[in-house]
């Protein structure tokens, strides 16, 4: 959950694509 915060610092767009890759991996 710490990784949460430097998500933050990212733009929505990264922050997305790092949401979306993680849901493939996890699918």
């Amino acid at each position: 959950r710490r990784r949460q915060s430097g998500l933050g610092r990212l733009t929505p767009i990264e922050y997305e694509t790092i949401m979306t890759t993680s849901v493939a991996l996890t699918a």
